[in-house]
């Protein structure tokens, strides 16, 4: 089965936008890992080596595991509480105004 994905000029510039500042890597010091250019997230936190980040201006849920950053598109969704799903390999569940929402439900970016 194929995956297509269908960029919209919005969620392109959203992406690249998230992109624009990752030569200047990660913040050590203040263990800011994301793109500095996404700014401040509403929540971030981290569970089990895996880390997340929630940008609900940009509408862009980051996750990082094994020093690998995914982007996701969280769409309508307002990221508020993460839980840890356990069915064979770890994975993230979040919650937000809209009931729980699964990683594998939003269309990831890059």
């Amino acid at each position: 089965m194929y995956k297509l994905t269908v960029w919209t000029t919005e969620s392109r510039a959203r992406c690249e936008a998230a992109r624009a500042d990752e030569t200047n890597g990660p913040d050590a010091v203040n263990g800011k890992w994301w793109p500095q250019g996404l700014g401040e997230p509403a929540t971030a936190g981290a569970q089990d080596g895996i880390r997340y980040a929630f940008f609900p201006d940009k509408q862009l849920l980051l996750i990082e595991e094994d020093g690998n950053v995914k982007t996701f598109d969280s769409d309508r969704h307002r990221i508020r509480s993460v839980s840890q799903v356990t069915s064979g390999s770890q994975s993230l569940a979040f919650t937000s105004e809209h009931g729980p929402v699964r990683v594998e439900d939003l269309k990831q970016l890059s």
